[in-house]
């Protein structure tokens, strides 16, 4: 078992005549370690998460992880740090994210999970999924999100639909009887 100790001392007059105490901190050096292990665990997670994570407040982006600054094509934190959310979401969606930035920022619920439309760099939008939580700390709301590129999903749904109607619409025009048997 290793044991710290922190000792202070104070000299009085001739060196050979000292006071001093010692208090150990073998506790305070165990929470040290224990916190820069949390702090280890929780960068591991939020660095190398294939979501995007956002941590704002007050609709002000605060931090971001590295898959947040590629969904949005970015460089590095120093982009984004200080500048609103809304700069990466789509105009047509400004209203109710607003909303749902104020509510939060006041204590208030407002939807965990929803769709939205993203807005690149470079000026593209695209289906956004997210899910959002709120944490406080020193009084203060922050909002994390985690955020996923739905483009893909949506293309293919839309698709789909699109042939199921178009299959709809021939077996309504065809005269003979078409039954389906499992």
């Amino acid at each position: 078992i290793h044991s710290y100790a922190e000792l202070t001392r104070d000299e009085f007059g001739k060196p050979l005549r000292m006071f001093g105490t010692m208090i150990d901190i073998t506790e305070r050096k165990q929470a040290e370690e224990a916190l820069r292990e949390s702090e280890t665990r929780f960068r591991a997670v939020f660095e190398n998460s294939v979501d995007a994570i956002g941590v704002s407040k007050a609709g002000i982006h605060v931090f971001v992880n590295p898959a947040y600054l590629a969904l949005f094509g970015y460089a590095d934190n120093a982009e984004l740090t200080g500048r609103p959310i809304l700069d990466l979401i789509a105009p047509s969606q400004h209203k109710h994210i607003l909303e749902n930035v104020r509510r939060r920022a006041d204590g208030h619920s407002a939807p965990a999970a929803y769709e939205t439309r993203g807005l690149r760099k470079d000026g593209s939008e695209f289906d956004m999924d997210t899910h959002v939580s709120t944490y406080e700390l020193d009084d203060e709301v922050y909002t994390v999100a985690h955020l996923r590129d739905i483009t893909e999903r949506k293309q293919a749904e839309k698709a789909l639909r699109e042939s199921e109607e178009r299959l709809r619409q021939i077996a309504s025009s065809l005269r003979e009887v078409i039954w389906l048997r499992d």
